[in-house]
């Protein structure tokens, strides 16, 4: 039989998948989303992984996460604030519609909904917040109204160590507003681009963290979508905080069919547009892994239709440097017979956890954050790109109040 995920010949693809390619190559690694009519069929009632519960942490608590995600996902808090409710202290960022600053709020004493950002802080500084800022009219020109919203019902509803803290969100007549744990280490990105690669006992510590926040999310039955390093945040401890859940979906057992990501990260059965589930994450993860050892990805290539092409092959070729256990790793993850995948198989996530690459970690201590962080970041020194503070917009109206009347 020949295999569904090989490009025999490029110029024998059929129409339909040959015009989402040319779409593919006007793309670059900035994160792009493009949604589209399924190829063939409708949306599959495959069943995505089966997560067992990190080694040593009971099942019972992966029970009750599901519990808690399920009762503030289908029922939202409302928060009474309005933006002169916070003291701009800098910009942290700027987005393709947004941007992301760092505040405190002014009110003495605090909501209670704000107790909890009051934590022991060397600068002197206490109930320090990021607050994303999305304009709306930016978000609707890009057609982004959908995902803004299922954004923050995400972020709502989720609670895990190694993910970012939602602690509340508004919206005015020009702009939506999410108020989140500040993460004063700065991106993974950063970092890695500093130090060009990591060795590979620092890269698996922030693996580790990855895979057991991916394994919360799938629990969950979200796909999160975009994992990368700019999407990884490191906290004062040196952990990893996931960040950016933009293109994160629910979709349980079911498929998706929408094409989002980063070029480089992308699974082949999404550029295929067959359908898929959570083990475009997996595959993500391969990739991310692979960077981080090798400092550049595994399917780098000058010209972009190349890059496609390697992943759909899954074509790629491990570092001199690599050991035989990270080799191994990488192949599993960029598996792409799903039914071969690292995490997609029958024991699911475990059997990604109980690699030999992982011997030597102890998951339940990096759970509760018991292990030594191999870098601790600078939190006095500015972790972030420089960036110019603007004013949010304003508007006498309210704009796409219909459009954004769920967030």
């Amino acid at each position: 039989m020949a295999n569904n995920y090989r490009f025999h010949n490029y110029q024998s693809i059929n129409r339909q998948l040959d015009e989402r390619y040319q779409r593919l190559l006007k793309l670059n690694r900035t994160p792009f989303l493009i949604t589209y009519a399924p190829m063939g069929g409708g949306p599959s009632s495959s069943s995505g992984s089966s997560s067992p519960s990190p080694g040593g942490i009971p099942s019972e608590c992966y029970k009750q996460a599901r519990e808690e995600f399920d009762n503030r996902y289908l029922t939202p808090a409302t928060f009474q604030l309005v933006y002169r409710d916070f003291q701009v202290i800098r910009p942290l960022g700027r987005g393709a519609f947004g941007s992301v600053k760092e505040v405190t709020c002014i009110h003495d004493p605090l909501p209670d909904y704000l107790q909890r950002t009051n934590t022991s802080d060397p600068t002197g500084i206490s109930h320090r917040i990021a607050l994303k800022i999305i304009n709306k009219k930016s978000a609707h020109k890009m057609k982004q109204e959908e995902h803004v919203v299922n954004e923050k019902r995400i972020l709502q509803a989720i609670n895990f160590p190694f993910i970012i803290r939602f602690y509340f969100s508004f919206k005015d007549n020009a702009n939506l507003y999410i108020g989140l744990e500040l993460i004063e280490g700065g991106e993974l990105f950063r970092h890695l681009r500093d130090s060009e690669r990591f060795d590979e006992k620092k890269a698996k510590f922030y693996a580790s963290q990855i895979i057991l926040a991916l394994e919360y999310l799938h629990l969950l039955g979200i796909v999160y979508r975009d994992l990368k390093p700019e999407n990884l945040l490191i906290d004062r401890y040196g952990y990893i905080k996931m960040c950016d859940f933009g293109f994160a979906k629910k979709i349980d057992r079911g498929k998706a069919y929408t094409l989002c990501g980063t070029p480089e990260f992308l699974a082949p059965e999404i550029i295929l547009g067959r359908g898929y589930n959570m083990g475009v994450d997996y595959w993500a993860l391969g990739v991310l892994i692979f960077e981080m050892n090798a400092g550049y990805s595994p399917f780098w290539d000058s010209d972009q239709q190349k890059i496609y092409h390697k992943i759909i092959n899954a074509k790629f070729r491990p570092r001199s440097s690599f050991t035989d256990h990270l080799i191994d790793l990488t192949r599993g993850l960029l598996q792409k017979d799903l039914t071969k995948r690292l995490g997609m198989m029958f024991n699911g996530v475990n059997d990604i956890k109980k690699h030999a690459w992982f011997r030597d970690i102890d998951w339940l201590q990096i759970f509760l954050k018991k292990i030594r962080a191999p870098w601790i970041p600078d939190i006095r020194a500015n972790n972030f790109p420089d960036a110019e503070d603007e004013e949010p917009d304003r508007s006498s109206i309210n704009l796409f109040e219909t459009e954004f009347n769920d967030f």
